[in-house]
């Protein structure tokens, strides 16, 4: 069964709705999902219907921000119980980070952009159509691209300002993220993109399975063909989660790198544990 575990609707980054990225999946031959939209899982209010009109099979997913190093480190996280009070309480805490993250982004751009406005952006609402996070979906709101490509330049052309904005990641621990999600009745997953470093691959998954982990990301479009390779053999070795996805956002972000389906998975290839599937 063709597989992506990774996708991102308008309820958070994404551009699609839960319907229009279900249609896309199935136009590709995928009928297995999951969306994991960053730090929300209001999807699924919708996902249970949809799945019953179109034939899919999901799990239930998301993805949570947190930090390691003073570096954001992103899980995912499947099986989680929506409805869990301080699940849903980090969830409205690292959206006020985002926004707060955000407004201090707008301020190093807008001291030499004359077309930003910190007062325009105060009020400024979302428009789910563009994606990304509010900063983001205001920059394209002005003519100027706030893709993830584009965000990478925004960071080298202020770098050492934004530095400073990182540096003061307010999101929690990777470690307290991983035991919420557990109390949760979750498993934790490290997502795609996270784990880069080939001179300390291996130290850095110990160190995590260390800290609770219970799986890795193996198929990931983020990955280079020689981490991608270590990770699956790490996880199987080792009896951990393997699950995979595109990380797709839609018109958002680029096609050639998050995408539905780029990652080509086959559930077959995965190793899910005990996480709950929900089948049509």
């Amino acid at each position: 069964m063709t597989t992506d575990l990774h996708i991102h609707s308008r309820y958070s980054s994404g551009t699609q709705t839960p319907e229009e990225a279900i249609q896309e999946a199935l136009s590709k031959g995928i009928t297995f999902i999951s969306f994991t939209d960053d730090d929300t899982m209001d999807a699924y209010l919708e996902l249970g219907d949809l799945a019953k009109k179109y034939g899919v099979t999901y799990i239930k997913g998301v993805q949570i921000s947190a930090s390691r190093n003073s570096q954001l480190f992103r899980l995912l996280a499947y099986d989680c119980d929506p409805q869990n009070k301080p699940l849903q309480e980090l969830f409205k805490e690292n959206q006020a980070n985002w926004d707060e993250i955000g407004l201090q982004i707008l301020k190093v751009m807008s001291e030499e952009r004359s077309e930003l406005s910190l007062d325009e952006y105060s009020i400024y609402e979302r428009n789910p159509k563009l994606g990304g996070f509010k900063f983001q979906n205001y920059l394209y709101s002005k003519g100027l691209d706030g893709g993830d490509d584009a965000s990478t330049q925004w960071f080298l052309e202020y770098r050492e300002q934004m530095a400073t904005i990182m540096q003061g990641l307010p999101f929690r621990p990777v470690e307290k993220v991983i035991d919420m999600i557990h109390d949760a009745g979750g498993y934790a997953i490290v997502a795609g993109g996270y784990l880069h470093n080939p001179d300390t691959l291996i130290a850095d998954v110990e160190q995590l399975v260390a800290l609770g982990i219970d799986g890795l990301e193996g198929f990931s479009a983020s990955h280079s063909p020689e981490t991608a390779t270590t990770l699956r053999d790490y996880a199987k070795a080792h009896d951990l989660l393997l699950t995979g996805g595109g990380d797709g956002h839609g018109t958002f972000a680029s096609q050639e790198k998050y995408a539905i389906g780029i990652a080509d998975v086959d559930d077959r290839s995965l190793n899910l544990g005990a996480i709950k599937i929900y089948a049509s």
